[in-house]
C-alpha cells in the first residue's frame, strides 16, 4: 500500500528551529506520518484530513529525526481520534 502525506502547513510553537532545517522537518514527519500509517494500520481508508491540531508533544530527543517522530506520533493520534481520518 502507498500512502502519500502532504503537510502543507507546520506551526510550531516557541521551538527554535533554523529557517534551513524547516523543509527537512517538513520532509521528515511527512515520512514519519506514512510510516506510522502503513505499520499500524495495513488497510487505513484514506481521507482528507484539512485541519488537524495534535496534542501536545515531549520531544524524545533533539535533532531533526527524534523531533518528526514525536510530530508524526501526535499527529497520527490526532487523526484517529478526530472522526475525519479512519486508521
Amino acid at each position: 500500500m502507498n500512502i502519500r502525506i502532504e503537510v502543507e502547513r507546520l506551526v510550531l510553537h516557541d521551538l527554535p528551529i533554523a529557517q534551513a532545517d524547516r523543509r527537512r522537518l517538513l520532509a521528515a514527519v511527512e515520512s514519519a506520518i506514512a510510516e506510522r500509517l502503513t505499520a499500524a494500520h495495513p488497510n487505513w481508508d484514506p481521507a482528507t484530513v484539512p485541519v488537524l491540531t495534535a496534542p501536545p508533544i515531549t520531544l524524545p530527543g533533539t535533532g531533526i529525526g527524534p523531533l518528526a517522530d514525536g510530530i508524526a506520533a501526535a499527529a497520527t493520534q490526532a487523526i484517529g481520534v478526530s472522526g475525519r481520518g479512519r486508521p
